[in-house]
C-alpha cells in the first residue's frame, strides 16, 4: 500500500505479524467490521512456511523410511533406499510455495490493508513501516520468534532451521547445535536422506519438557539410526575450513573434542521478535526472554491498547497456543470481554520416531509442588498398536489428582501425538479417570489403549 493519506493510514486495529496468531485476529477484526491493517515482512508466519507445515510434509515421507526398515522380514523384504533430497524438497514446496501470496490475497479479500516491511513504534499509537506511517487505536504484536544464535566464535557460519527448508542440496555431513525438538526432528529427516548427522547439546538432558525416561528411549532410537548424539558438549567456536567447518567443543568431563561438518545449524531455541520494534520508545522494558510485561488479558502493562499473542509472548512456542492466545486477544479487544489467559493444558509434541507427547505436569514437577497425586505408568510396546509395527519401544505416564482428574499425561511411541490430544481434552474439561475408562473407543486405534492404561495406578 503506497497511499500516504493519513486518514487512509488510520485504523481501528493494526496487527504486526501474519502467522496463526496475527492471521486469526486480522480475520476476526475484519468480520467485526473494523478497519484493519496487517504488517509483515514474510507473509504466512513461521509455522506455515518455515516450521510445522514443511517439517510435517517432509517427516511424513521420512517416517515411512524408518518404518520400512523396522518391517523388513515381515513382508517388506527390500531394504529401503535413503530418501532423495531434491524429490523431498519438491514435495515440500507443494505445501509452502504459494502460502505468502495466498495469505496477502486472503487478508485483502477480507478488507484488511497489507503493509510489507518491518514495523517500528514511533509512539504508542503509531508505527513506521518503511516510508509509510500507520496509526491505530489498538495494536496487536504477533511478530513470532526467530532462531536463537549461540554466542560462540564463528557464529556467522551458522545456519538456521529456515535455511534447512530451502536447501536445494543437503551436504553429506550435517551438524545441529542444540538439542531441542527442532534438532531432533530435522536430524531424523536428514538421516533418512542418507546424511551423516551430529547433534551437539550442552546439557546432559535434552527435551527437558518431556519425561526423562521417554526422552532416553528416543535418544536410544536416534543413536540406533546412526545419528551421532553428543550430550553435555559445549560448543566454543566454529571455524570455516575450505568448504567445511570445524566445531570445537568441550565435553561434560572437560575434554576438548572437534567435530567436522559441511553445514552447521543453530537449533538452540527461539527468541521472540519483539526487541526490534522499538518498544523502548514507549518506556516498556523487555524481560530476560525478550518479551514485554503482560497482564492476564495479554495486554502490555502500562499500554492497555497494545496486545501480544503467539510466539512473541515467549511462553509456549506452539501453533495451538498461538491460536488460543489470539482468541483471548480477540475476545478482549473486539468483544470488550474480560477473558484471562490460561496456559495450563496445551499439548506438546515432538514429531520423531518414536514420537513424544506431553501435557500438564511432569512427575518431578508434581513432586516439587507437593501435589497429592497418583501415577499410572507402563509400557506400550506390547500393545497391538505397537506390535503391528514390531516396535520395541512405547511407554506412558499419566498423573491424576485426588479427585481422579488428569494433571499430566506423557507418551512415547506410536500415536503419542494423538494420545496426548485425548488427555489434553480431558484436562481442559475436567474429565475423570472413570469417565475416560467408560468411553467406548474405536478398535484398534490409539484411543483403544486408554482404558487399559488407566486400569490401576502404580503402587
Amino acid at each position: 500500500m503506497s497511499d500516504t493519506d493519513t486518514t487512509k493510514n488510520k485504523y481501528d486495529v493494526a496487527v504486526i505479524g501474519s502467522g496463526p496468531a496475527g492471521g486469526s485476529i486480522v480475520s476476526r477484526a475484519c468480520q467485526a467490521g473494523l478497519k484493519v491493517a496487517v504488517i509483515d515482512k514474510r507473509w504466512g508466519g513461521t509455522c506455515a512456511v518455515y516450521g510445522c507445515t514443511p517439517k510435517k510434509a517432509m517427516e511424513t515421507i521420512t517416517e515411512l523410511y524408518y518404518k520400512a526398515k523396522l518391517l523388513q522380514g515381515f513382508g517388506w523384504n527390500d531394504k529401503p533406499e535413503p530418501i532423495d533430497w531434491p524429490t523431498l524438497m519438491r514435495n515440500k514446496q507443494q505445501f509452502t510455495e504459494l502460502t505468502p501470496m495466498n495469505t496477502v490475497i486472503q487478508f485483502e479479500s477480507q478488507g484488511a490493508a497489507c503493509y510489507e516491511g518491518e514495523a517500528e513504534f514511533v509512539d504508542a499509537h503509531t508505527l513506521q513501516v518503511g516510508e509509510e506511517t500507520v496509526t491505530a487505536d489498538n495494536i496487536v504484536i504477533a511478530t513470532g520468534a526467530r532462531p536463537r544464535i549461540p554466542d560462540v566464535k564463528g557464529k556467522e557460519h551458522l545456519r538456521v532451521s529456515d535455511d534447512f527448508f530451502e536447501l536445494e542440496r543437503l551436504p553429506r555431513r550435517v551438524a545441529f547445535i542444540g538439542g531441542g525438538y527442532v534438532a531432533f526432528e530435522l536430524s531424523m529427516i536428514a538421516r533418512a536422506a542418507g546424511r551423516e548427522v551430529t547433534i551437539l547439546n550442552d546439557d546432559k538432558q535434552p527435551l527437558s519438557h518431556f519425561e526423562s525416561d521417554h526422552v532416553a528411549e528416543l535418544c536410544k532410537f536416534v543413536v540406533g539410526q546412526g545419528i551421532d548424539l553428543r550430550l553435555g558438549y559445549d560448543v566454543g567456536r566454529v571455524d570455516k575450513q575450505g568448504d567445511s567447518y570445524a566445531i570445537e567443543t568441550t565435553s561434560y568431563g572437560g575434554q576438548s573434542v572437534t567435530f567436522e561438518a559441511d553445514v552447521v545449524f543453530a537449533t538452540a531455541g527461539r527468541i521472540p521478535n519483539v526487541d526490534r520494534i522499538g518498544m523502548g520508545k514507549l518506556g516498556v522494558e523487555l524481560d530476560d526472554k525478550g518479551t514485554p510485561p503482560l497482564d492476564d488479558h495479554l495486554r502490555v502493562e502500562g499500554q492497555p491498547h497494545i496486545y501480544v499473542a503467539g510466539d512473541a509472548i515467549g511462553k509456549l512456542p506452539f501453533t495451538p497456543a498461538a491460536v488460543y492466545e489470539a482468541e483471548v486477544v480477540g475476545d478482549n479487544l473486539i468483544e470488550d470481554a474480560d477473558h484471562k489467559v490460561d496456559h495450563q493444558a496445551f499439548a506438546k509434541v515432538v514429531h520423531t520416531l518414536p514420537a513424544l507427547g506431553a501435557v500438564g505436569l511432569l512427575e518431578r514437577e508434581a513432586r516439587e509442588q507437593d501435589e497429592d497425586f497418583e501415577v499410572y505408568s507402563g509400557e506400550l510396546k506390547g500393545k497391538f498398536s505397537h506390535r503391528r509395527f514390531h516396535l520395541d519401544y512405547g511407554a506412558y505416564k499419566i498423573l491424576t489428582d485426588r479427585k481422579q482428574r488428569i494433571i499430566g499425561a506423557h507418551f512415547m511411541g506410536e500415536n503419542a501425538h494423538e494420545l496426548v490430544n485425548y488427555f489434553t481434552l480431558a484436562m481442559r474439561h475436567g474429565l475423570t479417570v472413570e469417565q475416560l475408562k467408560k468411553t467406548a473407543y474405536g478398535y484398534p486405534t490409539a484411543g483403544s489403549e486408554v482404558s487399559t492404561m488407566l486400569a490401576e495406578p502404580d503402587e
